[in-house]
């Protein structure tokens, strides 16, 4: 939000609201009339029947060192399961079309 409120030159500290640990909670400021808007995930807002802009799609990537990946096992298993992808693709506003994909980083 910082970023794109800067790109528009506006101060992001000029913007008033509260800042909340989880979007959940974020959710549930909107739908009880706390806030009239915020950012979140879609997953938690349409399950409150909140209506969802996107703004931006935010990939997500962990770096590790290639002594660490077996300890990655275990995520990269679940993230190539069926049923945890299906259930994924189910809260929408999820691209899984590069989860669980390792590339060298040279």
């Amino acid at each position: 939000l910082d970023q794109m409120l800067l790109a528009d030159a506006i101060a992001p500290e000029t913007v008033a609201g509260p800042e909340l640990p989880s979007h959940m909670e974020v959710a549930f400021a909107v739908a009880l009339g706390i806030a009239d808007a915020a950012l979140g995930l879609r997953a938690g807002l349409t399950d409150l029947g909140l209506e969802f802009v996107p703004l931006l799609w935010e990939p997500y990537e962990i770096a590790l060192g290639r002594h660490a990946l077996g300890a990655a096992r275990p995520l990269l298993s679940a993230l190539r399961d069926p049923a945890l992808r299906n259930a994924l693709a189910d809260l929408g506003g999820y691209d899984l079309s590069h989860s669980a994909t390792i590339r060298s980083m040279g």
